[in-house]
């Protein structure tokens, strides 16, 4: 009995033409697997990173809450400077003009 080859297939018999397709299937079936191993694979690798870099930015972000209270209280001792520095220049002044008034001979002074 010849074998059945349903249409024009370059003589190819169905069960012929069948196994290529099953052999096509297996191969891109078996490129899938690796690629999909090559895709976990990179996913590990990425949460690693992830993992490090998250800790990382934690370490930055504990450093610069600590920098950023430093120039706060930087800040305010810069401010209680400065009001010492008014004060002790209002002073100085006074007295400057005081005495200078006295040597002009003014008697209130």
């Amino acid at each position: 009995m010849a074998e059945e080859t349903n249409g024009n297939h370059d003589g190819r018999s169905r069960l012929d033409r069948i196994e290529a397709a099953m052999e096509m299937f297996a191969r891109d079936h078996e490129e899938f697997r690796a690629e999909h191993k090559l895709l976990l694979r990179a996913q590990v690798v990425q949460q690693g990173r992830m993992d490090a870099l998250t800790v990382k930015l934690e370490e930055v972000t504990d450093k610069l809450d600590g920098l950023i209270g430093a120039v706060e209280e930087m800040g305010q001792q810069q401010a209680e400077t400065n009001r010492s520095l008014a004060s002790a220049i209002q002073k100085v002044s006074d007295d400057t003009d005081r005495r200078l008034r006295r040597l002009e001979g003014d008697p209130a002074a």
